[in-house]
Formats: structure tokens, C-alpha cells, sequence
């Protein structure tokens, strides 16, 4: 108890005055287990979360009855623009993984977008099959003048890979990059054995790698044995790069130059088709055209799987690769 100007404790076993002011204090503490997350697939979903908190008392009269619930006002725990972020940013969602987590592997068929640790940045150093590795074994954000994110990077939230400043976006805020196409590329590794063909699949009926089609997504195979100077099988001196979705032609166009486009590198590359190709729902199967530079053998047994965005179209949600045995 303190008295009504605030400013005099009352001592124990001291009588109270009628006008004197009863204090409660409370707090809150929680703990989360390490595969805790509520990220959704829409912006607004994730903006609408709400982490409020209402604290409620009850006492009892000089003849111990019980008195009447008394709430608090709602208290926020969490306020976007205390993290330096603009109001848009919305909500912070829920992620207790450790940082680093991810459920796939480098051998993996599939890329369920769980974490980062096979992606490769965009840099010219993909077109020789070196690129290096994204950041996420340490906390680095786009914050504080850090720069994980580019302008023409996609993002991956768990289990979605979105254009950073759209509809599905998180934490960016609207039209974050100035990018018109923005990209992600992935690195795999096959299995055993000599591969005559592949099949990928990321749940969408591409359009072709030089459509410029509005909210849309496209797909390039850059395989270890087509890009420049790495090859076992065969060394080229321009990287190829092959459009599973164009299932009528072999090479599209030769020296396509540095765009943000068809060529997020600074090093010019040739574009090539998939004749004798197939399409079944959104799976493209690739046949290995040796003569080429296409190969999936104990020499060449990577590749990359670069995904483009235009504009902001529904998420992919999965990579699905297959091999066929020679």
C-alpha cells in the first residue's frame, strides 16, 4: 500500500487510509522449444499477428470475500518500429530454429525451403560453377547497414520463396530491390551413377527464361559440365545455361550479355532449349544432350537451379529434382 500521492509506503502492520493505493506488480516469462514457427505464406497474414497481453487481478474485502476481476489495459509485446523497421514491416513472426537450421541436404531431391545453406549468390562466379555459399551460419539481416538481400535477390521465409518487397514478402517493406526480375539459385548434387536425364519440378508451369511475361516464374539449369572452364566431360569457354521449359529448341541465343534478365551476371552466357524435352503438369523432364556439354556423371555431378521471378507471383514452395539411369 502507498498513500494517494504516491510517495509514502505504508509499513507492515501499519493501518491503511481509506484513500491510500493498493500495488500489484506482475511479470511474464516464457520459453519456446527450438521448432516453434507461424509464418504464413501471405504479408498480411503475417502483419495481423498480435502478441498482446492482459493482466487481470482479484482481491478480497475486510470480510475476505472475494472482489470482482479487475483487467489491465492490453499491453503489446512487440512494436515493429522499436527495430528501426518502418510500420509496413508489420508484425514479427515467430521463428525459435537455430540459426543455420535447415532440413535438407546437398543430395537432397528436394528443397522445401526450410533453411539456406545450398544457395549460391548471384555473382559472376556461378558462371564457372564457384559461386559461393549465402550467409547463415551467423546474424547478419539487412539491418543496421548490413546487405543479405540485393535487388535482385528473392527471399526464402520458411517454407516459401517470395519476392522480398511483395504480397508475400516479410519484413521488407513494399517494393524493397529495384530488380524487375529477381532471382535464387540452388546447388545440388546427384546421386550415383551416370544420369541420362532429370526431371524438376517447383510446382509451377514455367515460362520460357526470355518471356517477359508479368508475374510469372521461370527456371534455368546451369549444370556443372556446361559452365565455363569447370567441365570434366567437356571445358566450355561460355557457360550454357538450359531452359527446361522451351522444349523445342537447342540453342536459343549465344553472348547474352549482362541484363538483370536473362543474365544476372556480369559475364556473357548462352542460352540453350530442351529439344526432345516433356512436360507433364508443372515436372519438365530434361534429356542429357552430350553433344551439348550436358552431363550428370561421377565427373560432373552437379548442378545449379536458378529460379527467376517477374513481378510478384504466387510462391514456389518446393524444388523436386528426379535422375533417370543410364
Amino acid at each position: 500500500m502507498i498513500d494517494s500521492t504516491k510517495t509514502t509506503k505504508r509499513s507492515s502492520g501499519e493501518t491503511p487510509h481509506l484513500s491510500d493505493i493498493a500495488v500489484v506488480s506482475s511479470s511474464l516469462s516464457f520459453t519456446l522449444d527450438s521448432n516453434t514457427e507461424n509464418v504464413s505464406q501471405n504479408r498480411s497474414t503475417d502483419e495481423s499477428l498480435a502478441y498482446n497481453l492482459v493482466f487481470r487481478a482479484r482481491g478480497r474485502n475486510w470480510k475476505n470475500t472475494a472482489s470482482a476481476n479487475s483487467n489491465s489495459g492490453t499491453f503489446t509485446l512487440y512494436d515493429a518500429t522499436r527495430f528501426g523497421q518502418v510500420v509496413a514491416s508489420g508484425s514479427m513472426a515467430v521463428y525459435s530454429r537455430a540459426q543455420g537450421y535447415d532440413t535438407n541436404t546437398l543430395q537432397d531431391l528436394t528443397e522445401t525451403f526450410t533453411g539456406e545453406d545450398f544457395r549460391i549468390v548471384i555473382a559472376d562466379n556461378v558462371t564457372s560453377f564457384n559461386g559461393a555459399y549465402f550467409t547463415t551460419n551467423s546474424f547478419v539481416t539487412n539491418d543496421e547497414g548490413d546487405s543479405v538481400l540485393g535487388d535482385y535477390d528473392l527471399q526464402v521465409k520458411p517454407g516459401y520463396l517470395v519476392e522480398p518487397g511483395g504480397d508475400y514478402g516479410y519484413w521488407f517493406a513494399e517494393d524493397f530491390g529495384s530488380g524487375t526480375y529477381k532471382y535464387y539459385i540452388r546447388r545440388f548434387q546427384k546421386s550415383s551413377g551416370t544420369k541420362t536425364g532429370m526431371t524438376v519440378d517447383v510446382g509451377k508451369t514455367l515460362v520460357n527464361w526470355n518471356a517477359t511475361t508479368g508475374d510469372s516464374v521461370a527456371v534455368a539449369l546451369l549444370l556443372e559440365s556446361a559452365a565455363s572452364g569447370s567441365g570434366a566431360n567437356s571445358e566450355q569457354s561460355v557457360c550454357r545455361i538450359f531452359d527446361p521449359s522451351d522444349l523445342t529448341s537447342g540453342v536459343i541465343e549465344t553472348g547474352v550479355a549482362a541484363d538483370n534478365f536473362k543474365n544476372p551476371f556480369t559475364t556473357a552466357i548462352d542460352l540453350y532449349g530442351n529439344v526432345g524435352g516433356s512436360k507433364s503438369s508443372t515436372e519438365y523432364t530434361v534429356p542429357m544432350r552430350n553433344s551439348d556439354g550436358m552431363f550428370l556423371d561421377s565427373n560432373d555431378n552437379e548442378l545449379y537451379v536458378i529460379i527467376r521471378y517477374k513481378g510478384d507471383p504466387s510462391p514456389v514452395t518446393s524444388i523436386t529434382l528426379s535422375y533417370s539411369l543410364e
